[in-house]
Order: C-alpha cells, then structure tokens, then sequence
C-alpha cells in the first residue's frame, strides 16, 4: 500500500512537470508570434522563423549565421541578415571547403566576424577550418594534375605546386603558433604531394637533357628513365629512339676505340721499326765475330766476363734473341763469355 502511494506521487510530480514545460513552451510561441515587430513589406515572421530554423546537416558555422540573423531580428526586427543568408551561406561553404585565397579569407575576416557574431576564439577555429580545407583542397588539385601529366599542363602544373606550397607556409605559420591546431596532417599531406611533383619535374628534366645530349647517353641511362612517370609516357616514341641512338652510339663507339687502338699500336709499331734493327744472334760466335757483326750498327756490345778474349764464345746474350725480333737503335747488347784456354785476359770493349 505504501509503495503504491510513492508510486502515485512520482507519477504526478511527472506529470505536472511536463505540463509546466509544455505551457512554457506554448507561452513562448505565443510571445513570439504575437510580438509587435516592425516586418519588413517582403518578409513575414513565419518565413524568417523558417529561414533561420537550424537544420541537422548544418556545419556549427552556419547554425551561428542563422542564430545571429534570428538575434537581429528578435532584438530589433532587422531582417537585413535573413535576407542575405543564402548568399552568407554559400560565402561560408567556400570557405569550409577552402574555395578562396587566403587573402580574401583575411580581408573579409571582419565581415565574417560581425555577419555570425562570432568570439575570438570561434574565428580561430574557423580559420583553422578554412586553412586545412583549403590545403587539402589545393593538394588534391596537384594530386589531380600528377595523374596523367602532359607537357602542355606544364606551366599550371608549377603554378599549383608553387599554390601548394605558399599554403602549407601558411599553415604551419599557424601551427607554429597554434598547438591546439589540428592542422598537421594536411600539413604532412601536401609535403608528400609536393615532394611527389617534385620527382615528376626533376625525372622529366632528366629525361630532356638527356635527349638533348644523347651523344654523352648511353643504354642504361635511358632505361634508369622512370618509365612511370606520366611526362615521360607522352614521349615513349622519343624516349624510344633515344635507347636505339644511345644504343647504336656506344656500338660505334666501341668500334672506333678499337680501330683507334689498332691506328696507335700500328703508329707505335711502325715508331719502333723505324727505331730499331734486327736483333742479331750472337750465341756461339766469338767475341771477335760479336764486335765485327756489331761495328756497322749504333749497337754497343758489353762482354760482362771478366776474363775473356777475342776467340772466347758468347754463351748468353741480353736481349735474349729467342724472345725479342729486333733491338732499339742504340741499345746495349750485353753477353757473357766462355773464359779462354789460354788463360789470357783482355779489357772489355763496347
């Protein structure tokens, strides 16, 4: 019986709590409705209640637009900013979306302060959000043009990386300052973007010096070509016949070394003819016979024994006749002797 009374209670404490909020409610309507505004000949109290009704997929900043029209209008019935929120609303999803430079997000800074009523701290956070959308959305514009690159998107191609890289600047200005701010992905984002265009630009000006000075190129080089590189795809014909004249060059040029070659051992060996007599045997001769050979020619002749004479026979020469063909002009013939029977010594003689 006791718990049925509690339970009567509570029942009744809820249900005159939700009648006060519904009377609430309805007190405000009717307050609302039946307030004396100064209405504006094109707009009705019904339609700028329905312009500024806060949608579901509304972003936080465009909830503040609405707001700050509906405070105008409740505070002193101006419907200047209900009127312009169509137009507001799409100068604010250019900037969600990045859609602007960032000089024109800084000129109108004021504009947008004073068009959502918004704090300090709230335009903070909605520059963070423009500085990011608008990074991202330049990053993927370099990542667009990367895909299927053509020489003649060459110039808009070095504009967009250098738009890339003046917003990432940008954005780690405020980073920088700013550690709260969650910019740093895009950040990360658009230097491996950057750094990928990079590669693209310095692999195709590899590739036209190379074509340009294709007589210093040779096969491995144009195949070290990244072939992946869609600038390079555009010139498969040229990068083609590239690798057949660097290819053919250093055929050639391997034959002109050898024939090169041949021309300087053919000159050398000519130099040494020129220079040189045939080189006479002189083992088993004596060294009277070595000095009577030799007396015609520039060769001299040095007898290394020391006890020889002029019946003495020559067993060993230098330059050994069994390996060498001929003898510069002017190049000793050394040989060694038997010594004489005799027993008799003479100098030596050259």
């Amino acid at each position: 019986m006791q718990g049925k009374t509690k339970f009567q209670k509570r029942t009744k404490t809820i249900f005159i709590s939700l009648l006060v909020l519904f009377l609430g409610a309805m007190i405000f309507l009717v307050f609302l409705f039946s307030k004396s505004y100064p209405e504006d000949s094109t707009l009705t109290q019904n339609q700028v209640l329905t312009a500024t009704t806060v949608e579901k997929d509304d972003s936080p900043f465009v909830r503040l637009l609405k707001n700050s029209a509906l405070d105008d209008y409740l505070a002193t019935g101006a419907v200047t900013k209900v009127k312009a929120l169509p137009d507001n609303k799409l100068f604010l999803e250019k900037i969600a979306k990045g859609q602007m430079s960032f000089d024109e997000f800084n000129s109108n800074k004021p504009k947008i302060q004073q068009m959502l009523h918004a704090t300090d701290v709230q335009m903070n956070n909605l520059q963070n959000e423009f500085t990011a959308a608008n990074l991202s959305l330049n990053s993927q514009k370099l990542e667009h043009l990367s895909t299927g690159l053509s020489t003649s998107q060459l110039s808009a191609y070095f504009d967009q990386m250098q738009t890339v890289a003046d917003s990432a600047s940008k954005a780690i200005d405020i980073y920088e300052s700013d550690s709260n701010s969650p910019l740093l992905p895009n950040i990360l984002t658009s230097i491996t973007d950057l750094t990928t265009a990079q590669s693209n630009i310095d692999q195709f000006t590899d590739f036209i010096n190379k074509v340009k000075n294709y007589n210093t190129t040779s096969p491995n080089d144009v195949l070290n070509l990244n072939s992946n590189n869609p600038l390079i795809q555009e010139n498969d014909s040229i990068l083609l016949k590239l690798q057949n004249y660097a290819t053919q060059k250093q055929q050639i040029d391997d034959k002109i070394k050898t024939l090169k070659d041949f021309q300087t051992k053919d000159k050398d060996s000519q130099q040494l003819l020129k220079n040189s007599i045939p080189l006479p045997n002189l083992i088993g001769k004596t060294v009277a016979q070595a000095q009577e050979l030799l007396s015609s020619t520039s060769i001299p002749l040095k007898i290394s024994t020391k006890n020889y004479d002029k019946n003495s026979i020559i067993n060993k020469q230098t330059p050994d006749p069994s390996q060498y063909d001929r003898i510069m002009q002017n190049q000793t013939i050394q040989v060694e002797a038997e010594t004489s029977s005799t027993g008799t010594s003479s100098s030596s003689s050259s």
